[in-house]
């Protein structure tokens, strides 16, 4: 079951990692595109934290998968006493 899970991690971790990158770069790109239409705008600086939010996304992603795995080992630890 542990492999299972393990698997399961990498996959959605990795791949809503980056659907996170993609929609911060998405959401850049049109909040550029909008400010263009005013003078001195200022642009909020996601494009320099994407990389902080995608690696607090992924740290984050794990360790809820760890509060999972330990609880579900817990539980069953609680019905086997």
């Amino acid at each position: 079951m542990k492999e299972v899970l393990d698997k399961v991690r990498l996959v959605a971790v990795r791949t809503l990692t980056r659907h996170v990158v993609a929609a911060l770069d998405n959401s850049a790109l049109q909040i550029e595109a909008q400010a263009m239409q005013f003078t001195n705008a200022k642009l909020p600086p996601i494009r320099e934290e994407s990389r902080a939010i995608a690696e607090r996304f992924m740290t984050l992603l794990n360790a809820y998968f760890d509060a999972l795995t330990s609880f579900r080992a817990k539980e069953e630890e609680d019905e086997s006493a």
